[in-house]
């Protein structure tokens, strides 16, 4: 039986986000470009920028890809993914891709840290739960780039996630029949987690 298009989503875009942030997190020059041409490609239009098309579409599963000019669920899912991972991992010096850490998992952590003790922080949660219930793609992965942002901001807590995981997610929420089944996840993680192993914090480095 041939993998489900979940399946060789996760699979790709774990692989590409894994060997960015190990040559990133090394300042190798291909990764720093990788992450500068992905942080600059457009959110949700796939193939928008040609310095990022090696890093959205080289070794991607024919699968994957549309048969018309417009763009498939999967690579629009994949190319948020990619971009939200760039803009999370630029200035860290730790890794921020983390398999099998669910995102709700990690917004769980940053609600924590920003109510300093007192449960969780209910702008935080807000901002999830709108994501989650964005009625397009674009209004799901803008409300995450948010919450991508503030993790990427606090370096008192060092927060990551699965962005295989995450891209696979986000192509099932364009299925409106399916994607009751990725908010169930997202809450269930959200509130019942394992804390996250401490991360010595680095330097952060210089954005390019």
């Amino acid at each position: 039986m041939s993998p489900s298009p979940t399946a060789l989503i996760k699979t790709y875009v774990g692989s590409k986000v894994f060997g960015l942030q190990a040559g990133y997190v090394e300042r190798t020059a291909n990764a720093v470009a990788g992450l500068a041409a992905l942080r600059h490609a457009g959110l949700t239009e796939p193939g928008d920028d040609p310095q990022a098309w090696s890093l959205l579409f080289d070794g991607m599963p024919s699968e994957l890809e549309s048969e018309y000019s417009d763009p498939s669920r999967a690579e629009r899912a994949i190319q948020s993914a990619l971009v939200l991972f760039a803009h999370h991992q630029t200035s860290r010096g730790e890794r921020m891709h983390r398999p099998k850490v669910p995102i709700g998992t990690a917004v769980g952590t940053l609600a924590r840290a920003r109510s300093r003790g007192e449960g969780l922080d209910e702008s935080t949660l807000k901002r999830f739960q709108s994501a989650a219930m964005g009625q397009t793609h674009t209004s799901r992965v803008r409300g995450l780039r948010q919450l991508v942002g503030m993790m990427r901001s606090d370096h008192e807590t060092s927060i990551g996630f699965d962005y295989g995981q995450l891209a696979a997610d986000l192509y099932t929420l364009q299925f409106p029949d399916r994607a009751p089944r990725v908010r169930l996840a997202w809450g269930r993680a959200l509130h019942h987690q394992s804390p996250q192993p401490e991360t010595t914090i680095t330097t952060p480095t210089e954005e390019n």
